[in-house]
């Protein structure tokens, strides 16, 4: 996965060699990291495999500030950040992350929060009159609804913390879902600088057991899987998978 974070500098990812086509570069990175087995040879690999320059990208027209999160089988992420001293590698994070600041920012950020709950408020005597919250969710009176970097952390974060945990697979991507919901940005809501709308193209669930990908797209909410089967592994072109990008509404009647 890989973000956007504005203060870095050293971006792009380059392997043994210059390489001019930058969709060449992305899939030599990912055939390099799906050799790693586990989060230290993630490491190893940024440590000894991989040099990230400042480098512009010829398509964007500009060096793309990028950071990467991973996680494997045992449920543990890790943090990559390229920074001006050098590599950031963070192995104990909430895993959680989003754009900028840096991901250290937002752990610290956390601490402005510590008061919200998924609990009831008690009502509070006042002036001789007994108030009482209003109906349920009074725990999170107050909590950042707007679509900023360090406001989308903390509600994924809350969700992540308190949300019922799943019991299965099915049962965690929907929960998944849900909580990428909560920060999806729908078109209009935010415009650039330049006048662009700033939106959600698409959300990804990833289960590193079964090895499958799930993903819904802007225009189409309904969830696909992708499973990355034995034949799939066996391929040595890249396959391509036709998706609508249409709402396929279920009629009932």
């Amino acid at each position: 996965m890989r973000l956007y974070i504005s203060q870095a500098m050293l971006t792009i990812v380059r392997i043994s060699k210059k390489i001019k086509r930058e969709f060449h570069l992305i899939w030599l990175f990912q055939r390099f990291v799906t050799q790693a087995s586990n989060l230290e040879e993630i490491i190893d690999l940024f440590d000894k495999k991989f040099v990230i320059i400042n480098d512009t990208n010829p398509t964007l027209g500009l060096t793309p500030p990028l950071h990467f999160i991973f996680s494997d089988s045992s449920g543990q992420s890790l943090i990559i950040e390229p920074r001006q001293d050098g590599l950031s590698i963070i192995k104990d994070s909430i895993g959680v992350m989003t754009n900028s600041p840096d991901y250290q920012w937002h752990e610290t950020n956390l601490r402005n929060y510590l008061s919200f709950t998924p609990n009831q408020k008690e009502s509070i005597e006042l002036l001789g009159k007994i108030l009482k919250p209003f109906s349920q969710g009074s725990g999170t009176f107050g909590f950042p609804g707007d679509f900023t970097p360090p406001s989308r952390f903390v509600r994924t974060a809350y969700l992540k913390n308190y949300a019922e945990k799943p019991s299965n697979e099915l049962a965690a991507i929907t929960l998944c879902h849900h909580i990428l919901e909560s920060v999806s940005i729908p078109k209009g809501i935010v415009i650039t600088e330049h006048g662009a709308s700033d939106f959600t193209c698409y959300s990804a669930y990833m289960c590193s057991e079964t090895l499958s990908y799930y993903f819904s797209t802007y225009g189409n909410q309904r969830i696909r899987k992708i499973s990355l089967s034995e034949s799939l592994k066996n391929e040595k072109e890249f396959k391509n998978f036709p998706i609508v990008n249409e709402e396929d509404i279920l009629e009932l009647n």
